[in-house]
C-alpha cells in the first residue's frame, strides 16, 4: 500500500509537470502557425529586392558572342565581347529608389512583428476562454458534490424525523439543477477545448490563471502614468515605413525627369576571314527626356496618389493609438480592482457557506438557508473566474498597444 501511494504521488507530479505553461503554449502555437511562414517569405523577398536596389550603384557586366556572314563578299565574322555599363548620374532617382527599397524591407519586418502579435492575441483569447470554461466546470463540479452531501445529510435527518419530506424534495430538485449546470459547463468546456486543440495541437495546458500573481501586484498609479512609445508598435511602424517607402518612390519618379549620364565600355575579339583583331570602345551618353508618351507623368501621379494614401493611413493609425491608450489603461486598472474585490468576496462567501453547512448538519439551519449560501458561493466564484479572465484580456490589449508580447510585458 505504501509503494502504491508513492507511485500514485509520482504519477500525479509527472502529470502536473507534463502540463504546458502559458508562455510555452504561445511558443508552440507560433511554431504551428500557418500565418507566419508566408510573412517570413515576404521579408526574405524584400531583402533580395533591397539588394537589387543597392547593386544598381555597381557597374553592370555582360558577355556575348556573335557570328555574321555576308554572302555578297563571302565574308565570315566571329566576335566575342565583354561589355560594362555604369550610370554616372541619374538625377538622384536611383538613390531614392534605394531608400524606398530600404523602407520596404523595414515595413516587411514590422509586418512580421504585427502578425506575431495578432497571432498571440488570437491564441491568448482562446487560452483565456479555455481556462475560464475549465475553471467554471470545476466550480460546478465542486458545487455538485456539495449538493450530493446536502442531499445525504437531509435524508439522514428525515430518517431521524428531524426534517420534513419537503426538505428532501428541495434538496433533490437542487441537485438536479446543479447536475444540469454541470453538464452545460462540460459542453462549453469541450467546445472551448476544441478551439485550443486547433491552435495548440493538444489541450495539456495548466488550468490556472498564468499571470494572476503578477497582475495582483501591479502598481495602478504607475499604470495610469505610463506613456506610449509609438515606435515600439509594429503596426504603426509598418504604416510609417510604408509611407516613407511611397514618399521615396515619388521622389524617384520626380527625378526621372532630369537628364541621365551613362558610361559604356566594350572589349571585343573579332575574327574576320581568318584575320584577328581586338576592339576597345568607350562611350559616354547624355540622355535628356523630352517626350515619353505621357508615361513618366502618369507614373508620377500614380506615385503621388499612393504616397497620399499611405500618409493618411499612418496619421489615422496614430490618432487611433493615441485615442485608445488612456481607455486601455483605465480598463486594465478597473479590471484589476474588480477582480481583487471579487476574490475577497469569494473568501467571505466560502467562510459563510462552511459555517452554515456545519449548522445545517447540526440541524440549526434549513435547506433554504443552505441553498442561499450555495448560490452565493457559486455566483462569487463564477464572478471571480470571469474577473480574472477580463484582467488577462485587458492586460493583453494594454501590452499590444505598447507593441510588446504579453509574456514579456510590464508596466
Amino acid at each position: 500500500m505504501k509503494y502504491f501511494l508513492m507511485l500514485s504521488t509520482l504519477f500525479l507530479v509527472l502529470n502536473v509537470e507534463a502540463r504546458v505553461s502559458f508562455s510555452n503554449a504561445l511558443r508552440e502555437i507560433n511554431k504551428r502557425s500557418t500565418d507566419i511562414p508566408p510573412v517570413i517569405a515576404g521579408v526574405e523577398a524584400a531583402e533580395h529586392f533591397q539588394l537589387s536596389k543597392k547593386l544598381k550603384f555597381v557597374p553592370s557586366l555582360a558577355a556575348g558572342y556573335s557570328k555574321s556572314e555576308e554572302f555578297t563578299y563571302s565574308s565570315n565574322t566571329d566576335s566575342l565581347f565583354l561589355k560594362s555599363s555604369f550610370n554616372i548620374f541619374n538625377g538622384g532617382s536611383d538613390y531614392a529608389d534605394y531608400q524606398a527599397g530600404s523602407y520596404n524591407l523595414f515595413a516587411s519586418q514590422a509586418k512580421l512583428g504585427k502578425v506575431v502579435l495578432a497571432l498571440e492575441n488570437k491564441a491568448t483569447v482562446v487560452i483565456v476562454d479555455y481556462l475560464q470554461k475549465s475553471i467554471d466546470k470545476n466550480i460546478y463540479q465542486s458545487i455538485y458534490k456539495t449538493k450530493v452531501k446536502s442531499l445525504r445529510a437531509t435524508r439522514r435527518r428525515f430518517k431521524k424525523g428531524l426534517t420534513p419530506r419537503q426538505e428532501v424534495l428541495k434538496s433533490q430538485v437542487d441537485l438536479g439543477i446543479s447536475k444540469a449546470q454541470l453538464n452545460s459547463s462540460k459542453i462549453s468546456s469541450f467546445l472551448s477545448r476544441s478551439k485550443l486543440v486547433n491552435l495548440l495541437g493538444h489541450s495539456q495546458l495548466a488550468v490556472r490563471w498564468p499571470l494572476k500573481n503578477k497582475l495582483k501586484r501591479l502598481n495602478l498609479k504607475r499604470l495610469k502614468s505610463s506613456k506610449l512609445n509609438f515606435d515600439s508598435r509594429p503596426d504603426l511602424l509598418e504604416a510609417k515605413y510604408q509611407m516613407m517607402r511611397d514618399q521615396n518612390n515619388l521622389k524617384s519618379v520626380k527625378r526621372s525627369f532630369l537628364p541621365k549620364i551613362d558610361f559604356f565600355y566594350t572589349m571585343s575579339a573579332n575574327t574576320s576571314n581568318s584575320v584577328e583583331s581586338d576592339t576597345r570602345t568607350s562611350l559616354l551618353t547624355i540622355s535628356i527626356p523630352l517626350f515619353s508618351n505621357w508615361q513618366t507623368y502618369s507614373s508620377y501621379k500614380t506615385a503621388q496618389t499612393t504616397f497620399s494614401s499611405s500618409n493618411y493611413n499612418y496619421k489615422s493609425k496614430m490618432r487611433s493609438a493615441e485615442a485608445e491608450w488612456d481607455a486601455l489603461k483605465q480598463n486594465l486598472a478597473d479590471s484589476i480592482h474588480t477582480a481583487r474585490e471579487r476574490e475577497a468576496n469569494v473568501k467571505i462567501s466560502r467562510s459563510l457557506y462552511r459555517d452554515n453547512f456545519k449548522r445545517f448538519r447540526a440541524g440549526k439551519a434549513s435547506v433554504n438557508d443552505l441553498q442561499l449560501d450555495q448560490a452565493r458561493l457559486l455566483q462569487a466564484e463564477s464572478q471571480q473566474s470571469s474577473g480574472w479572465a477580463a484582467v488577462h484580456l485587458a492586460f493583453l490589449n494594454y501590452c499590444h498597444a505598447k507593441g510588446i508580447s504579453i509574456v514579456s510585458c510590464d508596466v
